[in-house]
């Protein structure tokens, strides 16, 4: 029975090929997009899932001022807090600059990243060890833990536990290689290579100017708003305002707190942006739904004469909604394959595209989309179900008649407004995304580099002196290295400092009671020049000047935000205060905002402060046609001074770009499964077409032979759909316009919401949809009238 069933399945899928493929393609291209949109929510809703205490892991996160932003750092140590029974266990966390730190084996230099961290480290994050002995980890001061690609990468296939490793970063030290961890899951936030000892600072490292983070478990019974009092008033230091304990899911999210310098973390996330992608899924899943639905009653409706038959001929009413089952589970089978097929194809694009590698079990996956598509056609098979079920003994009228498609009018409204809505917002989305690429910053980006000419680590691991003579020589050094900047043609100008992206914040006030309110302050260290490479603005007093001023000497250049926040009505009569450490700072000149932080946010407080270290980053400007030129030159000078190093450089334009990284991968993502929705869409409306044209044939012979033209009969059969996409445009024109309004809310600096946009969006609707009904209308038009009318 099964077998006859089957084989009754698959001669109705050979008999209407236009209904089986346009239903698999229905189903593969919603199921598709949902489980692609489901993976990466869900991978960033379960980042740190593979923690088994992920839930009880807090981070400590100091603010120097009421409304200062939280610090993930401690200026304390890890000490103070082992006498708080709530706390479980505790670590600290150091992370060391990438290019800064080099390791050398059998003379092949290697520059992977790593933490500085303490013994106490499994114990808060549990990555598991593959070899080595758990217990006694960290047992030699001079111990490392290393990944197995980094393992893989140093020793080949030999046992790396024992090996040695030279560690340069400043001093060379000898470290063993004690246990050997699982490579990082890729949905951790906390990213390395290898652990280092905090003990190894007793044998010649020193990572104490490294500010850490301490990481705490807590036991679950403890109440974390009691334990966040309790240690605010136990340990509160003077140097900062308030304390407070974050999860990780609060950092990666950053939902709950304005967190800033961040020295362990570099991947963020935000739930608007995980909700937005939500919401769309549902509208992809219920345009899904309503095109099968259509697609299942035309399938039923064409079928009518061929279930009476079957009545006539003594089946049963459940017996045909047996026949129905099979042929959806069939649908299903095959729609799942094909879907999990193209997921498993598709993946690693859509992990470069959103710049993740999405973490999601097989099972996972093949389970939502078993799901996906069980949904879909469930409600489906419930409408045809009643139209199986009703087939009466009315035989006349069910052999002679044809019933209406469901709800078809208000089906094509829905999925084009929906579809609608969809295209304006990704085009805003765009269109924003371009306004915040091309807005003037009020600074100069073009053809400036940002570098490091001169790195500490770098010359002290590479020169063998006394520390007296090596800072001489670090600072001859950098003499050496600006008049060979200046001699190069290609350049035209240059000056040491942050870039205008990099900076730190602090706390002031314009008292110097410590308990004064406080505003925080970003801070960017410059020097003399800075000003005029990067094209900034003075609207008072003056820069910086190498014969007047000296580094750390107290003076600050502010922007005209700071002067307007702090109240400073006289810059030579008025000082600021440090919150951390009273300190005067005296104002000598005033500079134009410029937009150096992401343009979501107002321009913040700045102060520029000057720092010659010779350390500090080059900005270096070349001449327009000359950058290759100029980049060769000050390579060859950076080789020179650092030999065996690897230069390394970044274009500011690009990295002001790099700021908008997430909006590009969200808006291409935007755009992309909005077209793929007009797609879906597309197929059932072309279904629909070719239903309709079909069942009117012989009234559109008539009106020929009664002298109706192709124009008309295309008039004729288009009207309905142009109907359905106008109603369709009125309803989406006012939903995407405050939807659009309330996103761009989160924006200070926002784009214009055009009307050509609107227009432009509906006239994109409108085009793709009488593409897809019109050729069925034309085919139908020029039909000749005999061939429709000789069985009558």
């Amino acid at each position: 029975m099964l077998a006859h069933y089957l084989k009754l399945s698959f001669k109705n899928f050979r008999h209407n090929k236009v209904i089986f493929f346009a239903s698999i393609l229905t189903l593969s291209l919603g199921t598709l997009c949902i489980s692609l949109l489901f993976s990466y929510v869900y991978n960033q809703f379960h980042r740190n899932s593979f923690l088994s205490n992920k839930d009880d892991i807090y981070m400590t996160a100091e603010q120097f001022s009421k409304d200062g932003v939280w610090n993930l750092y401690h200026f304390g140590e890890l000490s103070d807090f082992n006498t708080f029974p709530e706390i479980k266990t505790s670590t600290s966390v150091r992370r060391l600059i990438d290019n800064e730190v080099r390791f050398t084996v059998h003379n092949n230099i290697f520059n992977p990243s790593g933490l500085v961290v303490d013994t106490t480290f499994f114990q808060v994050f549990d990555f598991n060890i593959v070899k080595g002995d758990k217990k006694h980890v960290f047992q030699l001061p001079n111990s490392i833990v290393i990944t197995e690609s980094l393992a893989k990468k140093l020793f080949g296939n030999e046992n790396p536990i024992g090996k040695n490793i030279e560690v340069s970063f400043g001093q060379k030290v000898i470290q063993t290689v004690s246990a050997v961890v699982e490579d990082v899951p890729k949905n951790s936030t906390l990213k390395f290579d290898y652990l280092i000892n905090y003990q190894t600072k007793k044998n010649g490292f020193v990572y104490e100017t490294i500010i850490p983070t301490c990481f705490f478990v807590i036991n679950k019974q403890v109440n974390k708003d009691q334990l966040i009092k309790k240690i605010n008033e136990s340990i509160k230091p003077k140097n900062f305002y308030n304390l407070t304990l974050l999860s990780l899911d609060e950092v990666f999210f950053q939902s709950s707190k304005k967190i800033g310098n961040d020295r362990v973390f570099d991947e963020f996330e935000s739930k608007q942006n995980l909700y937005i992608l939500e919401v769309i899924m549902t509208i992809i899943f219920l345009v899904t739904v309503f095109n099968y639905i259509n697609i299942q009653v035309i399938n039923v409706t064409k079928r009518n004469k061929n279930l009476m038959l079957r009545k006539i001929n003594g089946e049963s009413a459940l017996q045909m909604i047996f026949q129905q089952l099979i042929e959806m589970l069939c649908i299903i089978l095959i729609t799942a394959a094909i879907s999990l097929l193209i997921y498993n194809l598709l993946l690693p694009y859509f992990n470069t595209l959103t710049n993740i590698s999405v973490v999601i079990s097989q099972a996972k996956v093949i389970i939502f989309i078993f799901l996906v598509i069980t949904a879909i056609v469930i409600i489906a098979f419930l409408k045809t179900f009643i139209k199986v079920f009703k087939v009466s003994a009315n035989y006349k009228n069910i052999i002679g008649g044809e019933s209406k498609l469901f709800a078809r009018g208000k089906s094509i409204v829905f999925q084009y407004t929906v579809s609608i809505i969809l295209l304006i917002l990704s085009m805003i989305v765009y269109k924003q995304l371009r306004f915040l690429l091309q807005k003037d910053l009020g600074y100069h980006t073009d053809n400036i580099i940002v570098t490091q000419l001169l790195t500490p680590q770098v010359f002290w691991r590479n020169n063998e002196s006394s520390n007296g003579d090596l800072i001489k020589k670090f600072i001859n050094h950098r003499n050496y290295v600006n008049n060979e900047l200046k001699n190069i043609s290609a350049i035209s100008s240059f000056a040491q400092g942050n870039s205008p992206l990099e900076f730190f914040s602090l706390d002031f006030s314009k008292s110097e009671d410590k308990n004064d309110k406080k505003n925080t302050a970003n801070i960017i260290n410059v020097t003399p020049n800075y000003d005029k490479l990067l094209g900034l603005t003075l609207k008072e007093g003056r820069f910086f000047e190498s014969d007047k001023d000296n580094s750390y000497d107290h003076k600050i250049v502010i922007n005209e935000s700071a002067k307007r926040i702090f109240n400073i009505k006289d810059i030579h009569k008025e000082f600021l205060n440090f919150n951390v450490a009273i300190k005067k700072m005296k104002i000598i000149g005033v500079v134009k905002d410029f937009d150096y932080e992401y343009l979501g946010k107002k321009s913040a407080p700045l102060f520029l402060s000057y720092d010659d270290s010779p350390d500090i980053n080059y900005l270096i400007k070349f001449k327009e046609g000359n950058v290759q030129q100029g980049l060769k030159k000050v390579a060859a000078l950076y080789h020179e001074i650092n030999p065996k190093e690897t230069f390394e450089y970044t274009f500011l334009k690009d990295d002001v770009a790099h700021l908008y990284d997430k909006e590009k991968r969200l808006s291409t993502i935007y755009i992309l499964f909005t077209f793929t929705s007009l797609l879906i869409s597309s197929i059932g409306l072309f279904t629909i077409a070719l239903y309709d044209t079909q069942h009117r044939k012989k009234e559109i012979g008539i009106r020929k032979v009664n002298g109706a033209g192709t124009k008309e009969i295309l008039l004729l059969l288009n009207q309905d759909f142009l109907k359905y996409i106008a109603i369709a445009f009125v309803i989406a024109v006012p939903v995407s316009w405050y939807a659009m309004l309330i996103w761009l809310q989160d924006f200070a600096y926002k784009t214009s919401i055009s009307w050509w946009l609107f227009v432009l969006a509906g006239a994109i609707v409108l085009v793709i949809a009488m593409c897809t009904v019109s050729w069925q209308s034309y085919v139908a038009s020029k039909t000749k009238p005999v061939n429709v009318l000789k069985d009558e």
